[in-house]
């Protein structure tokens, strides 16, 4: 069992790209992607309860993704990404 398996809004195919992150190396971007799937997750749970910090944790779960994927883009060497911040 992992720690995303608790995360009643995953879809299959998001179980599929959460199996595919799995297997790529531990960097700082995949770091960021299972970041933004746990504060989503935590988002979920407290929507409900406490739907300020919902949002709060959604919009750093947005953060984490939009940081992880310039990470990854520079990581690759994609032509022009050195010039992201």
């Amino acid at each position: 069992m992992s720690k995303h398996d608790d995360i009643p809004t995953l879809t299959d195919d998001d179980r599929r790209i959460v199996e595919l992150l799995r297997q790529e190396k531990d960097d700082w971007s995949r770091k960021g992607f299972e970041a933004a799937l746990l504060h989503l997750s935590c988002a979920h749970r407290i929507a409900d309860v406490d739907p300020e910090m919902a949002m709060f944790r959604a919009i750093t779960a947005e953060e984490e993704v939009a940081t992880a994927l310039l990470r990854a883009v520079q990581s690759i060497g994609y032509p022009g990404a050195s010039r992201l911040r």
